[in-house]
């Protein structure tokens, strides 16, 4: 049989080549998004993880207190009545220290000083510094460049940079990447300590 000039000769079955670059295109769009979202992901993640960090050391060192642990002081004091634990925390940092407070051997300083017993250096991603420190003293809000933190057994108080009339202490951490925030705020007249994401 002879084929007219009107048959026609069917294609082989592919792709042309339109329809690959459009299949290429949508994969690469899907692709950035999903790389996009991760990367925001890891950066909360790391904001995330410096906030508990602090807030958990703090948790700590009051569960400490409250459990009665004996800070060893050395050169030993003749059982001082108010010896807790701390926690201190220098503005633009990456590092904190949890400290049990020797208050018998200074003049009830309740600040973290080289006569203080270090109970451990606490280190959080270095893109999430501290940003701010800010304390309520009740008639205001001042910004400070360092922080301590410490619960005192006998007494039952929290004192905020060696004070018991300071009510809140605010810790502002700001991812250098992202510029989000979150900040972690301690009440030291119910002991309480909360992570705020702003």
């Amino acid at each position: 049989m002879l084929l007219s000039p009107r048959t026609i000769i069917s294609k082989p079955a592919g792709f042309t080549l339109i329809e690959l670059l459009i299949s290429i295109t949508i994969f690469l769009i899907i692709t950035g998004m999903v790389i996009v979202n991760f990367h925001s992901g890891r950066y909360r993640d790391e904001l995330v993880g410096a906030a508990e960090a602090i807030s958990t050391s703090i948790r700590e060192m009051q569960t400490a207190t409250n459990a009665g642990d004996v800070v060893e002081c050395v050169p030993a004091t003749p059982e001082p009545p108010d010896n807790g634990f701390g926690f201190n925390l220098v503005k633009d940092s990456f590092a904190a220290k949890t400290f049990g407070d020797c208050a018998g051997l200074q003049p009830d300083d309740y600040r973290y000083d080289a006569l203080d017993e270090l109970v451990k250096d606490v280190n959080w991603n270095t893109k999430v510094p501290v940003t701010k420190i800010q304390i309520n003293t009740g008639t205001g809000i001042n910004e400070v460049n360092s922080l301590d933190i410490v619960f005192s057994p006998a007494s039952e108080k929290v004192r905020l940079n060696g004070s018991d009339a300071y009510t809140s202490a605010i810790i502002t951490l700001t991812h250098d990447k992202t510029n989000r925030q979150v900040e972690v705020q301690v009440n030291s007249i119910t002991g309480q300590v909360f992570i705020v994401y702003l």
